[in-house]
């Protein structure tokens, strides 16, 4: 909280209650304006060839699903309200730098359980180049960055910081 004081805008995410936006002005005291926004599923993306495919288009059979990420269970919460029967679930540390035994270790995991696709965050499928190939189909879940609640206050905040401006 003591790093907002030198914020010029504050972006809630990740939270579908307009209350969280206020919390958050709470916490810098009125001073700067606070938008809110969301991380939105919109496809699955193919690794490696980038083809994405829509939501319905789910792969058939159960995934194996890892990711390095400081908060897993998000990206676990998002693949089950998509509904994606997910037969293992391997949360590395953020910012993982994947090689040749993750991959050997996913790929035997993936068979013992029966899993069909391994599917991943786009965060990282950019550090997948050091894995190998998997045995089966690979996917990371496309999502998009869309505002929900201050779309002209984020433009304005983007034009004021191209122009060199701070609030």
């Amino acid at each position: 909280p003591s790093s907002l004081r030198r914020a010029d805008l504050v972006v809630a995410t990740k939270s579908a209650n307009p209350e969280d936006a206020i919390v958050a002005g709470q916490w810098v005291w009125g001073r700067v304006p606070v938008i809110r926004a969301q991380h939105a599923p919109v496809g699955w993306k193919s690794i490696p060839d980038g083809e994405i495919k829509h939501l319905s288009e789910l792969p058939q059979g159960a995934a194996l699903a890892f990711c390095g990420l400081a908060s897993p269970a998000s990206f676990r919460r998002s693949l089950a309200d998509l509904g994606v029967p997910v037969a293992g679930f391997a949360a590395y540390r953020d910012h993982h730098l994947y090689r040749a035994s993750d991959g050997a270790f996913l790929a035997t995991w993936a068979r013992a359980l029966g899993a069909s696709w391994f599917v991943t965050t786009e965060k990282d499928a950019v550090r997948l180049s050091g894995i190998g190939a998997l045995p089966y189909p690979t996917y990371a879940l496309a999502i998009e960055f869309r505002i929900v609640e201050g779309a002209e206050t984020w433009h304005e905040a983007i034009l004021a910081a191209a122009r060199g401006k701070r609030g």
